[in-house]
């Protein structure tokens, strides 16, 4: 993938010892399911390695909506574009459905990280062309997905106390099981631990500014 956001992104996924990327222009230039990614996660899952990681970069639920889901939705909601964005969330289920029945077919130790890279806010006033966007001025721009999931989960566990991306690396190392001095474990990030009150958040003029500081979105009927 090239583009601004894209390049960078992409030079790092070709340092794996096996990369596919299903676009070869900007996040926007083929107008294609994620599903397209299915054949390439089977092999990676069937390849001859005691342990890996494999990283799955979705298109998701980024806009044009309706591009995501080829104009198709099982239900209205507001709007056309309301419609298929929830639409769109629905399928990305489907899919990490998928790659779970795979890997469970397979008989596979696996454990599954899954998280979204940024919120949405609306814009458009009237009610009937309300839309979402990515935005940087409220805090649910910056509430995200963030699940586990593993072969031999047996219960369902929410995590209510907030963490930000800047503590991403320390949650992944603790996931994983390793350590590396550059990277702070003084807290357990996959609990309810309390990690502190200083939640940091980058807007889009690569800018901290801190979490609690920001309004919430007032969404009007």
């Amino acid at each position: 993938m090239l583009g601004i956001y894209d390049t960078g992104i992409s030079a790092i996924g070709q340092k794996a010892n096996n990369y596919f990327f299903s676009n070869k222009g900007e996040y926007n230039y083929i107008k294609s399911s994620d599903n397209i990614l299915i054949p390439s996660i089977i092999n990676a899952l069937n390849e001859k390695r005691n342990k890996k990681i494999i990283f799955v970069h979705l298109i998701g639920s980024h806009a044009d909506h309706c591009e995501r889901t080829q104009g198709e939705y099982d239900e209205f909601y507001l709007n056309k574009d309301m419609s298929c964005y929830i639409q769109s969330i629905k399928n990305t289920d489907h899919l990490l459905s998928k790659i779970i029945d795979i890997a469970n077919k397979e008989n596979k130790k696996w454990s599954m990280m899954y998280f979204s890279d940024h919120g949405v806010s609306f814009y458009n006033e009237e009610l009937k062309d309300k839309k979402l966007t990515h935005g940087d001025k409220y805090k649910q721009n910056y509430q995200v997905p963030f699940f586990i999931a593993s072969y031999d989960s047996n219960e369902r566990r929410y995590i209510n106390s907030f963490r930000s991306g800047f503590d991403f690396l320390s949650i992944f190392s603790e996931w994983i099981g390793v350590s590396e001095p550059r990277i702070k474990n003084n807290c357990n990030y996959l609990s309810n631990d309390h990690c502190g009150d200083d939640i940091k958040v980058i807007d889009f003029d690569n800018e901290i500014k801190d979490y609690n500081s920001l309004p919430d979105e007032v969404i009007n009927d």
